[in-house]
């Protein structure tokens, strides 16, 4: 039996996602997108065996929140067995996670 939890994205998540990788991306911080391609993605390989590995949100408890860097942190909730990445979103702005 595998114990591994499945993974999927929101629309939100795909969308904040790509918005930062491009902002880096066109900034010309190439290693900061490289650093945070693959820092979310050992993230989530993480998650795939241990769900509970971030603390749930201070704002909403049903969803957990994951620091990806000093300015990103990646937003997600758990049911049965699948992970939905919510949002990623920036530790500096006022958010409703």
């Amino acid at each position: 039996m595998n114990d591994e939890f499945d993974i999927v994205w929101s629309e939100l998540a795909e969308d904040s996602y790509v918005q930062i990788l491009n902002y880096l991306l066109d900034n010309g911080y190439r290693n900061a997108a490289i650093k945070f391609d693959d820092a979310t993605e050992k993230l989530i390989n993480r998650l795939r065996n241990f769900s509970e590995l971030c603390p749930p949100s201070s704002k909403i408890s049903h969803l957990r929140k994951c620091v990806i860097n000093e300015k990103t942190s990646m937003v997600y909730r758990v049911t049965d067995r699948v992970i939905e990445i919510i949002a990623f979103i920036d530790n500096r702005s006022q958010h409703g996670f």
